[in-house]
């Protein structure tokens, strides 16, 4: 079907000049994909801005002219186009001023150190806040600029300021102080994450032996207490009044690392998100697997099968190769030889690789072709790469043969290290 506009929307919907207005359609019916095409015209009809993508945004500036624009939009698919417009006022913004009582901002009362602030103005397309705790925050929503919330980490007094300014008034002005009393903090661990020292991913850490590993920690309430189990066994390996940020892990193997903070007979405890790999030491991504071919070949299946040349390996990744790009299918464990791949289409062609991966790198094997039989078998044809750029030969494991089964011709050809023999017709 022609695709059709239902409306356009427009946030603010009667901006000023400084902020930043955003343009989508508001839905458009009809048969996907759509081509954009966006018009802005300012006052005097003139194309101010224009974009080809779904959704946009026009940054105004002291130099935008006020006045009435009018917005443009142009759909398309491949049965046709709509077209669909909509007009809004561009304004000045009034003077920079603090219109709430005394021109301070307000907060609610804190909430285990989290406070809500409010603030009136008008004028602002900027709000920076000093939170009076050496935490200054800078927001172009007017929204978390009139409303921001913040969390103290310990009690204490504050004075907190907030500027607003826009384009015209780029100096802007700056609140009376509003103080603010935070009587409790929770206690509580913010961040306990392995950096230095370490290669993480989102779920293990690789981490050379005798090498300090660095970890960040944050905390909020005071904590007076830090005991650290490295090992995760439920005994504390060593306690501090302060932080402590490197530890040496002393041999191979897995750690689950457990902080626990204390204060005033209070804790909470933090176990490590990921799981810390000692690798010995080793440093380098594994070797990658060889001679990549075909077994047991079928309409809907197959079975790939390599020599596991590396020694590090954490895992093993069967991909598939999807237009240009590689598309991860399988993951294996370490030590693999081969996999089924199963679920195929008959007929068609396959590109895949293996690789041998592990947290500072990967090898990739080089790829493997294969075309599907029909499901009623004959006519097969496979095509491999033998991994001959990497050093390794002969052809290992790889076959290609056709057969005419199907005609009732009972020949068959097969290839091995390299020579073609032909087996003798049945009597």
């Amino acid at each position: 079907p022609l695709p059709e506009i239902l409306g356009l929307e427009i946030v603010p919907t009667t901006p000023l000049i400084c902020q930043e207005v955003a343009f989508s359609p508001e839905t458009i019916l009809g048969e996907p994909p759509f081509t954009y095409a966006w018009t802005l015209r300012a006052p005097n009809g003139q194309a101010a801005a224009s974009s080809t993508s779904e959704s946009w945004t026009w940054q105004t500036s002291a130099a935008t002219p006020p006045g009435n624009y009018n917005l443009e939009l142009e759909a398309s698919n491949v049965h046709g186009s709509d077209f669909a417009s909509r007009s809004f006022s561009l304004v000045a913004p009034p003077p920079l001023a603090f219109t709430g009582p005394g021109g301070a901002p307000t907060a609610d009362p804190p909430l285990d150190g989290d406070v809500q602030f409010h603030l009136q103005e008008q004028g602002a397309s900027q709000w920076v806040w000093d939170f009076g705790d050496g935490t200054i925050e800078t927001y172009s929503d007017p929204g978390t600029g009139r409303a921001p919330l913040h969390r103290y980490l310990a009690p204490g007094t504050y004075h907190v300021r907030v500027t607003i300014r826009n384009c015209l008034e780029p100096t802007g002005i700056t609140s009376p102080p509003l103080t603010v009393q935070i009587q409790v903090v929770s206690l509580e661990i913010l961040e306990f994450q392995a950096t230095g020292g370490a290669a993480c991913n989102s779920s293990l850490c690789a981490v050379q032996t005798l090498v300090p590993t660095t970890f960040n920690q944050a905390f909020a309430g005071g904590p007076t207490g830090f005991l650290y189990d490295w090992n995760g066994d439920g005994q504390t390996d060593q306690i501090s009044s302060t932080p402590i940020s490197q530890f040496v892990f002393p041999a191979p193997g897995s750690y689950w690392p457990r902080l626990t903070v204390t204060r005033a007979g209070q804790s909470v405890f933090e176990d490590h998100p990921v799981v810390i790999i000692a690798n010995g030491g080793t440093g380098t991504p594994p070797a990658a697997p060889t001679g990549l071919s075909l077994e047991d070949l079928a309409a809907t299946s197959l079975r790939l099968v390599w020599v596991d040349r590396a020694t590090n390996e954490d895992s093993y990744r069967l991909d598939q190769r999807q237009g240009s790009a590689w598309v991860e299918l399988l993951f294996l464990e370490a030590n693999r030889r081969e996999v089924l791949v199963e679920g195929l289409t008959p007929e068609t062609s396959y590109v895949f690789r293996v690789r041998a991966v592990n947290l500072l790198g990967e090898g990739a094997s080089s790829p493997v072709q294969v075309t599907t039989p029909s499901g009623g078998g004959g006519g097969l044809e496979l095509i491999f790469a033998d991994g001959f750029e990497t050093g390794f030969s002969p052809w290992s494991r790889a076959t290609l043969f056709t057969d005419d089964f199907e005609t009732g011709d009972t020949r068959r050809w097969s290839q091995s290290q390299g020579s073609l023999a032909e087996a003798d017709p049945s009597p």
